[in-house]
């Protein structure tokens, strides 16, 4: 997030992280790959200027992260097509560029680790997308430093 803040000074990035979180079981590579997608996508898709909130949080047994804009958000009739390969709104399709391949591969990262990926609007509008991660159990989290395992 760090990293991308500098990359995309067009809107302004905030994190609302828990004190604690416990660990994940997840590859670093596909982490960072979603965010990086998520975040250059809210970029995208939200006015200059606005914010984007990168937001983490336990809920039964994951890690959600979440990544809310102040864009558009997301037409009714998109949401359940959003992560098919190649598929882009049609309505946004017109003014900003895109493959439709981001939120495809993003989807199958996070299924790779055992996650889940979903899309919606914000609670204030704009367009809210987050993945989980499963919460490692007390004998692997234990042991998650332990090479031997």
């Amino acid at each position: 997030v760090r990293q991308m803040t500098r990359e995309l000074p067009s809107v302004q990035i905030a994190l609302d992280l828990p004190p604690s979180l416990p660990v994940v079981s997840g590859e670093a590579t596909y982490v960072e790959q979603i965010l990086r997608n998520l975040l250059e996508n809210a970029a995208k898709y939200s006015p200059a200027g606005t914010s984007v909130r990168v937001s983490a949080e336990h809920v039964d047994g994951d890690v959600v992260i979440a990544v809310l804009d102040d864009g558009p958000g997301i037409s009714a009739s998109s949401i359940d097509h959003l992560f098919d390969l190649f598929y882009r709104d049609p309505g946004m399709a017109r003014t900003v560029a895109g493959s439709g391949i981001g939120l495809f591969i993003c989807r199958n990262l996070a299924e790779a680790m055992g996650g889940h990926m979903v899309a919606g609007r914000g609670p204030n509008g704009g367009a809210r997308f987050a993945f989980s991660l499963p919460v490692l159990s007390g004998d692997e989290g234990d042991s998650a430093g332990d090479p031997s395992r």
